[in-house]
């Protein structure tokens, strides 16, 4: 998911994947991961708490499994933006 970014940049660019971004618009996708790295640790730690190491893993592959849905099938900018944000958190 990290890399993912550095392969499609031109297919979204020239409006390839059915829609186009702007150089700010890649940018806002490129550094949504890190917002969601910035948000999850102190949550995390909590539900670890309450749930336990292995379920909160579950969780996270889950997240990280529809992460990868949502990009797949994304015909707009904004499920892009909103998996790259849950691959951040993970």
């Amino acid at each position: 998911m990290m890399g993912l970014p550095d392969a499609v940049i031109p297919q979204l660019t020239s409006g390839e994947a059915g829609f186009t971004l702007t150089e700010s618009e890649i940018s806002f996708m490129l550094g949504i991961t890190s917002a969601g790295s910035f948000v999850s640790p102190l949550p995390s730690g909590y539900v670890m708490d309450l749930i336990g190491r292995r379920n909160l893993l579950i969780i996270f592959n889950l997240l990280t499994m529809i992460s990868w849905i949502l990009l797949a099938f994304s015909k707009t900018p904004f499920p892009i933006y909103i998996a790259k944000f849950i691959a951040g958190m993970w």
